[in-house]
């Protein structure tokens, strides 16, 4: 919930959401299914390290995230 509304995806794995502090609008929503793909985690690396600085960083696991999460997407996370 962001604001009030539910702007998540809600797709098994992480679900990232993008927010502009300056004016609190989500910029982007993507999701990320590490449970079922190994793949995923370099494209959620590849995503985090796109991100804007300064931006806020929503991010909410739905069902099981962590089957085929690597460590470069745990590093990438913290």
């Amino acid at each position: 919930m962001i604001n009030g509304k539910n702007v998540s995806l809600e797709g098994r794995g992480y679900n990232i959401a993008i927010i502009n502090p300056k004016n609190e609008k989500v910029e982007q929503v993507k999701s990320f299914d590490t449970f079922d793909n190994a793949r995923e985690s370099e494209k959620l690396v590849k995503y985090i390290e796109m991100i804007p600085n300064g931006r806020i960083v929503a991010v909410s696991v739905k069902d099981e995230a962590s089957a085929n999460l690597t460590p470069e997407a745990i590093d990438a996370l913290n």
